[in-house]
């Protein structure tokens, strides 16, 4: 894959990154992560396509959201659950060295309130702001914090 790039790293707070899911395998007896995603509507996850490429991975039976979540080891009771219904990889995706177009979008099964405070989409530029070489910007994930 890649070597590591994580600089700076931190364990996160509740609501810190309100967009941030993990997307999770359901079919053993035990969910697992799988990979992040990132909420861009209230019926829409942004992901990495090699994370559900194949039959197994693209199989959206095989697939739950947990979204409002900070902590992988530890529930919460915060959490919220969606299934996915559809999965949308694009279409110019292949899995090379470099990823180009490694980009999908998941369909949830009900859209998340985001009026509650504990879900919100990602904050994204607008478009006609000008993002130069050496602008500073935040990456929320589930890697490692070192």
């Amino acid at each position: 894959m890649g070597r590591p790039l994580i600089i700076g790293g931190r364990r996160s707070r509740s609501g810190q990154w309100p967009w941030q899911v993990s997307l999770q395998i359901v079919t053993s007896t035990t969910p697992w992560h799988r990979c992040g995603g990132v909420l861009v509507h209230a019926r829409w996850v942004l992901t990495a396509a090699h994370c559900v490429e194949g039959s197994f991975y693209g199989d959206i039976r095989n697939w739950r959201v947990v979204l409002a979540d900070y902590d992988l080891d530890t529930v919460s009771g915060n959490e919220i659950y969606r299934d996915v219904v559809r999965i949308i990889s694009h279409p110019d995706y292949v899995r090379t060295s470099n990823f180009p177009n490694d980009i999908a979008l998941l369909e949830l099964d009900t859209p998340v309130d985001l009026t509650s405070g504990e879900v919100q989409t990602a904050c994204l530029p607008e478009k006609t702001l000008p993002l130069g070489s050496g602008t500073q910007c935040w990456i929320s994930g589930w890697g490692e914090t070192r």
